[in-house]
């Protein structure tokens, strides 16, 4: 994926961004949360925090956080291809990472979420032409890179493949190249592992370990005004889905719907498993957030009276403020 030429056509979307970095440093680097670094329990490489500062993890793990917006952004302009003077799409990204602090520091799914998203840049580019198996090898690839550093990630191997059939007809030899890009981040990972660590089977041990709950729980460790700011991100994109249905798809060319459809499908997975796993399913909602983002911005875009975007969107932005500054 490249990044030149990106355009924000909503000067409002940078003070958005830098507004919630300023907030994130001001109120973090005062408080006592970051001096505890998250855990990686869900990674092959487990521990790897504990190398660094609690100054340098919260520094990458904001990057992260603004370069997956940055690639958020890139691929809304190049696969929905829904123009909007609306809201931007980083801008949304933004809000809804803001109001979980504990997606503020260093985890495994920020570096998983990145190759993610990398991943769904080439699924996208994906068609019938003849030469695109190294696409469909890449795309999978960067998902099984993701999954080394987030092991639940392994679940949306599912949905992924099933999205190729979306794009062009795959036959036997697509789901071999699928499969040999998915597991290609883990045959280097298996040599690397023989020679550092003595096991040449830990990566697949430790991601194979991390696919089950550890206990199943009904809570999700969330705090009130956090599960208030889930209902409002669900309450959204219950409209956006009777908004576009009312206009017949809004309009959207059969691009644009795949894409919309595959980001619908991998929303299933993502929230299943962030159901499932309870407490230990929390780091999914940056995954989760990938959909809700589009698909916030498709609804945003489809409202006709700029009043109401710009209301749904501030009650949002509360939301999110109430729940950082609470937790934080």
């Amino acid at each position: 994926m490249t990044f030149n030429k990106i355009k924000i056509n909503n000067p409002a979307t940078l003070p958005t961004v830098f507004i919630f970095l300023i907030l994130v440093c001001l109120v973090d680097s005062f408080n006592d949360t970051f001096y505890e670094k998250a855990e990686w329990n869900f990674s092959v490489f487990k521990g790897l925090p504990d190398f660094i500062s609690w100054k340098v993890s919260l520094a990458i793990s904001l990057f992260l956080i603004m370069l997956a917006a940055a690639l958020l952004y890139k691929i809304d302009e190049i696969h929905f291809g829904i123009k909007s003077k609306s809201h931007q799409i980083t801008g949304l990204w933004v809000i809804q990472i803001a109001g979980f602090p504990f997606l503020h520091s260093l985890t495994e799914v920020h570096v998983a979420i990145i190759f993610i998203l990398l991943s769904y840049d080439k699924l996208f580019s994906i068609n019938n032409k003849s030469n695109e198996a190294g696409d469909v090898f890449i795309s999978t690839m960067y998902l099984g890179i993701a999954t080394i550093f987030y092991s639940c990630t392994a679940y949306l191997l599912i949905p992924h493949i099933i999205a190729i059939y979306r794009f062009r007809y795959a036959t036997v030899r697509d789901w071999i190249v699928s499969l040999a890009g998915f597991l290609t981040p883990f045959y280097f990972s298996i040599f690397i592992s023989y020679f550092v660590l003595g096991d040449c089977l830990y990566p697949v041990k430790v991601t194979l370990a991390n696919l089950m709950p550890h206990f199943l729980s009904n809570s999700l460790d969330l705090s009130a005004i956090q599960y208030v700011s889930c209902a409002y991100i669900t309450f959204l994109i219950i409209i956006k889905g009777i908004v576009i249905s009312n206009k017949s798809l809004g309009g959207m060319n059969q691009k644009t719907m795949s894409c919309n459809l595959i980001f619908s499908t991998m929303l299933l997975f993502a929230t299943s498993i962030f159901i499932l796993f309870g407490a230990e399913g929390k780091l999914m909602l940056p995954v989760i957030f990938i959909y809700t983002t589009s698909g916030i911005k498709i609804l945003f875009g489809t409202i006709r009276k700029k009043f109401v975007a710009n209301l749904l969107f501030t009650i949002m932005a509360i939301i999110s403020l109430f729940a950082f500054l609470y937790e934080s």
